[in-house]
């Protein structure tokens, strides 16, 4: 019961998370990616640079074959690349929102299908799973445009439906954790007695 709890608060966690980053990228598209690239350069910078010192103060004799050196350098190299390739980045980060939300699409599906054995209502779950893989898959149909002047792309308004896709998922998530959790509560009082 207790791994079933945790998972309910990770899964909630999970969900306030996607529907904040949702609004987030629906309110301000390109600033939310060019942060999320800026922060993911800094954390592999910071990470290489951890690498090179922890080299600096290995043994030589007992971690000969643990490539801190190598790992640093990549690491520090791969930040360079995501700031030098950040239309490229946030090309991907997008599609793999849309990934994202096919999975949870998926997972919904299986949680329709669970309920239904339980005996419990399932149907509105499976529409909103169906309705959640519909969107992703629209999603990654849709092409990248980039426009430097300034005005709005097709890009921004690919991922501002992204964000909406997004906060939308987690709130159906978010409901879905709730209701699940408490039939699943209830159904396993009702095999206990």
């Amino acid at each position: 019961m207790s791994y079933l709890k945790n998972l309910k608060w990770e899964m909630v966690l999970y969900s306030i998370l996607s529907i904040a980053i949702g609004v987030l990228m629906f309110l301000y598209p390109t600033k939310t990616l060019n942060a999320v690239c800026i922060i993911l350069a800094v954390m592999l910078f910071a990470l290489g640079i951890r690498y090179l010192i922890e080299y600096r103060k290995k043994n030589l004799i007992n971690d000969f074959y643990r490539y801190e050196f190598v790992a640093g350098i990549a690491l520090i190299l791969l930040g360079i690349v995501v700031l030098a390739c950040m239309n490229l980045i946030l090309s991907i980060i997008t599609y793999v929102i849309a990934l994202i939300i096919i999975v949870s699409g998926l997972m919904k599906i299986e949680n329709a299908l669970d309920l239904r054995r339980m005996g419990c209502h399932w149907i509105p779950l499976l529409v909103f799973a169906i309705i959640c893989i519909i969107l992703g898959i629209s999603v990654l149909t849709m092409p990248m445009n980039h426009n430097d002047d300034g005005t709005r792309t097709a890009g921004d308004f690919l991922i501002q439906c992204s964000g909406a896709i997004f906060a939308v998922t987690g709130l159906i998530d978010l409901i879905t954790t709730l209701s699940v959790s408490g039939k699943i509560k209830k159904w396993i009082d009702s095999q206990m007695n």
